[in-house]
């Protein structure tokens, strides 16, 4: 099945196996320096999924919404570290393009931008989305949860517009994936809420969004 007409989300699992091996890379992402001090650290880059199932790696560029998408921080060019080259091979990262691109049926020359993102939060609730109920302004995006540590809350909400009330309200857990139609639907992530103890939690995600190349085929 795809994200086509009136299909406009699925939910699906990754091999939980293979998930330790994305681990080590989210223990040095660089703070992302446009968001509050110690939300979150991230990086991001560009990919093309190719027909044999490998990446290509295209050039790093400046990340930028439209402030009529964003109004938190739209229209900043926002510069963040390339994501780390050697997950270009790793099986389960590839696995994250493999169901992204099967679910959205995007064209081959489509470029499928990543952000490596972890939330933190520790001895306060945390607003993953200060923008509210938004959309990306993309065709597709995947939200792919690697790991949740110490942290309650953080549902995902998707909605089919700002002014209604959800379709769905889902707790992701690690390995489990929601992919929908940014064009058709809007999202949300609630609060997260750090447990009662000394150690600080965090939220590992790799969120993938595309346009498609060839436009009309939606």
């Amino acid at each position: 099945m795809t994200i086509k007409g009136e299909q406009l989300y699925e939910l699906g699992w990754l091999p939980l196996q293979d998930l330790s091996s994305l681990q080590p890379s989210f223990e040095n992402l660089p703070e992302d320096k446009y968001a509050e001090k110690r939300l979150r650290s991230r990086r991001y880059s560009c990919y093309r999924y190719n027909a044999n199932g490998s990446l290509t790696k295209l050039s790093q560029k400046d990340f930028m919404q439209s402030s009529n998408i964003n109004k938190h921080v739209g229209d900043i060019e926002r510069k963040y570290d390339a994501i780390d080259p050697t997950l270009k091979t790793n099986p389960v990262f590839l696995k994250m393009f493999e169901e992204f691109q099967e679910r959205t049926n995007l064209s081959p020359d489509s470029a499928i931008e990543v952000h490596q993102i972890r939330w933190h939060c520790a001895k306060k609730v945390k607003i993953p989305a200060p923008e509210g109920v938004h959309q990306d302004g993309f065709d597709y995006i995947g939200m792919f949860m690697v790991n949740s540590y110490n942290v309650d809350g953080g549902e995902l909400m998707i909605y089919p517009s700002p002014d209604d009330a959800p379709l769905l309200v889902k707790q992701l857990e690690p390995g489990e994936f929601m992919i929908l139609n940014d064009k058709r639907l809007f999202h949300y992530a609630a609060p997260l809420v750090p447990r009662p103890n000394k150690e600080e939690g965090y939220w590992d995600l790799m969120i993938l969004t595309a346009n498609e190349a060839l436009q009309g085929n939606q």
